[in-house]
């Protein structure tokens, strides 16, 4: 929705989130259809690159199987990643009325939906740089200095990621020393 809003500003982003989208169906679709991935994956390990690792990938792939979820066991977790997400778009909000930066709420959250999009392509570290890039491009819209963009972006990067994730590995340290060790013979 965001890219179809701002596609009269950048055309060619309303492409290119469709074609993520698209990419991201026919993958879940992939993956939840068996029969053909597995045998995809099977034609892939059988090539001559993996018939060292051969034996060693067969159980994983069928733990992915068993693993995966029933589509009508997601709603829980995609109502609470829902709410998540909304959430970290009002911090947005609330954080760039700190920068000075106005913007109205709901083109904010368009805009921030379709960085969050391109920040999750996977060739940086957190989206850092494309993340940053696709605001200063979405965000100059509203004539808002590039270095103001960058502060914000940053600032929230410290706030929503890299916090939560030091804080995350301290308590997995903390709570990994209370476990029994394993004897791996």
């Amino acid at each position: 929705i965001g890219a179809l809003v701002l596609s009269s500003v950048f055309p060619l982003l309303f492409y290119f989130i469709i074609g993520v989208l698209l990419l991201a169906i026919f993958l879940l679709i992939f993956f939840l259809k068996k029969d053909r991935s597995y045998a995809t994956f099977t034609r892939i390990v059988e090539s001559r690159v993996f018939s060292i690792i051969k034996n060693r990938l067969d159980d994983p792939i069928d733990s992915f199987y068993e693993d995966l979820p029933k589509l009508r066991d997601l709603s829980i977790p995609f109502i609470l990643s829902f709410a998540s997400w909304l959430l970290q778009i009002i911090e947005f909000y609330l954080v760039a009325q700190l920068f000075n930066i106005t913007v109205p709420l709901i083109t904010l959250i368009l805009i921030v939906a379709v960085a969050n999009v391109i920040g999750a392509i996977p060739i940086s570290v957190y989206g850092l740089g494309t993340r940053d890039a696709t605001l200063i491009s979405l965000l100059s819209i509203y004539f808002i200095a590039p270095e103001r963009i960058i502060s914000l972006s940053l600032f929230w990067y410290v706030i929503i990621w890299f916090l939560p994730s030091i804080i995350g590995a301290g308590i997995t340290l903390f709570e990994s020393k209370k476990l029994p060790e394993k004897n791996t013979v």
